[in-house]
């Protein structure tokens, strides 16, 4: 591979203290073949938690992966989504056959609940990518960081 690494960005998003807030994840897959992508998100949770739902963690496929799974005869889906008190959420996106590449653009979105103290400042989402092609080899990634400006 030449150039830069496939990338797996999160979104710069704003928000007032206390609100509810979605930041998307986009993939960039500069021509690799992408079959699974995973996340860990890092945040500070006296300013930030992740919104809940069910019992678990807001994040949800983007409905164009979902709609290109569906007329392929697959499905793909949100394999993991988990967080530890202690600021990390884990976001997994696989294809259960795992040999068909995502594609490029918005691959998923979770929800993130801005503290009501938090005042005008930035909130850091620490991005580490990760990725595997079709056969199961890791693929090396990049990721810009995301961040929650409250105003």
């Amino acid at each position: 591979m030449t150039g830069a690494p496939p990338a797996l960005d999160l979104a710069r998003v704003a928000a007032g203290a206390g609100e509810t807030v979605a930041v998307q994840a986009t993939l960039s897959s500069r021509g690799e073949d992408l079959s699974a992508v995973a996340m860990d998100i890092t945040f500070d949770t006296s300013l930030v938690e992740v919104a809940v739902g069910a019992g678990r963690p807001d994040c949800v496929l983007d409905d164009a992966i979902v709609m290109a799974r569906l007329r392929t005869s697959n499905s793909c889906r949100v394999a993991r989504s988990r967080w530890r008190r202690g600021a990390v959420l884990r976001v997994g996106v696989i294809a259960p056959d795992n040999n068909q590449a995502l594609t490029d653009g918005t691959t998923f979105t979770c929800r993130f609940h801005v503290a009501e103290s938090a005042g005008d400042l930035s909130i850091l989402l620490d991005n580490v990518a990760d990725a595997s092609s079709p056969e199961g080899n890791q693929v090396g990634m990049a990721g810009e960081d995301g961040a929650i400006t409250v105003n």
